[in-house]
């Protein structure tokens, strides 16, 4: 299985979204189940709010907005998740 759910595995991004209940995810097909707003869509991913970046549909989303932001089906949304090294 990809980094996100309900993808085929192989590490290759689908060629078309297969649903009208699906959004792009980092460019990969999510299939979204009932309505969702970022901080839903945040929290099935396991990631922590703190420590990523969101978009939706090429507009940056305040973390403050994260609970209220609700994302639609054909929506795009980029997550970028902050990793700390040296």
């Amino acid at each position: 299985m990809g980094r996100f759910p309900n993808l085929d595995g192989s590490g290759f991004l689908h060629s078309r979204l297969v649903s009208t209940n699906q959004i792009l995810l980092n460019g990969e097909p999510y299939e979204l189940t009932g309505n969702l707003t970022v901080a839903d869509l945040i929290g099935r991913l396991g990631m922590k709010p703190a420590r990523i970046a969101v978009e939706v549909n090429q507009v940056v989303t305040p973390k403050a907005e994260y609970a209220s932001k609700l994302i639609a089906a054909g929506d795009q949304v980029e997550i970028v998740d902050f990793v700390g090294g040296g």
